[in-house]
């Protein structure tokens, strides 16, 4: 599968994986990974200015990392995230990239939030077998 991110993405992830990270390190412990996802989300609200609901990737990150912090496991963790991306499908884009399409934006998920609902996954298959 391809995934395609949009033209701020990169700068958003930039910072998440900063933050995730807190310093330079060779390897990220599993069982930091809950904080991981944590950070993540809190690292693409800083500089975006999104929130859930506006048809974004935070719309996977938000309820992923508000099941990491409750304390779900890596499956529920991963359920949250792509339930959240599916939910987009439903919206009408208000910011980011697709928020031009307006109304033509109903019907179709985010395509931020299905790429970060699928690295959500692989972050949580790394907790599994960490």
């Amino acid at each position: 599968m391809k995934v395609l991110f949009g033209a701020f993405s990169g700068p958003l992830y930039a910072t998440a994986l900063l933050r995730a990270a807190g310093g330079p390190r060779a390897s990220m412990p599993s069982g930091e990974l809950r904080t991981v996802i944590a950070a993540m989300r809190d690292g693409i609200v800083q500089p975006g200015k999104a929130e859930p609901g506006q048809k974004t990737m935070l719309d996977a990150w938000a309820p992923a990392a508000d099941a990491a912090i409750d304390g779900q496991n890596a499956d529920a963790i991963a359920a949250a995230a792509h339930q959240g991306a599916e939910a987009t499908r439903d919206m009408i884009a208000t910011v980011g990239r697709a928020a031009h399409l307006g109304e033509r934006s109903l019907g179709h998920p985010d395509p931020g939030s299905v790429s970060a609902a699928m690295l959500v996954e692989e972050i949580c298959n790394a907790m599994k077998t960490g």
